[in-house]
């Protein structure tokens, strides 16, 4: 079987539900041929999946915006998520600063990132990069890396 995703380079199929981290020997639970849990486990280690067009960065190298994304894609960007955790932990911004914050919504949207329109949604986003952090350093002090 051809798996496409390039998810699978770094995940051994372990069933028809399942697949095992090559990385870490987790075991990860999907459905059917959905890779999402296993592109949001990447992350614990860093891995960055670009879902983005391959095929047309060759075809159309011509486009600005194409380019600018590849460049970013390559040299790695911070996420959404990360954005707004900096601005209530380094910052010191209130959720209600962040969300409506005409400054933080141009660096936001400079980075082709939509700004969310209320603090729940920043909220959720926030405690979710948290989340994702604290997964990777429980993964680092287990493992050593």
């Amino acid at each position: 079987m051809l798996n496409k995703s390039k998810v699978w380079e770094n995940f051994t199929k372990k069933g028809k539900n399942e697949a095992t981290c090559n990385l870490c020997q987790i075991i990860i639970q999907r459905q059917g041929a959905n890779t999402t849990g296993m592109i949001n486990h990447l992350k614990i280690h860093n891995i960055l999946l670009q879902k983005k067009k391959a095929e047309e960065m060759n075809d159309d190298c011509s486009s600005k915006k194409l380019k600018t994304e590849s460049m970013l894609n390559f040299v790695g960007r911070e996420s959404l998520n990360e954005i707004l955790a900096k601005c209530a932990a380094k910052d010191g911004f209130s959720i209600r600063g962040i969300t409506f914050s005409e400054a933080t919504s141009g660096f936001v949207k400079s980075r082709n990132y939509d700004m969310p329109k209320c603090e729940t949604t920043v909220m959720k986003n926030i405690m979710k990069f948290y989340e994702e952090k604290k997964l990777n350093l429980k993964y680092i002090f287990r493992n050593g890396n």
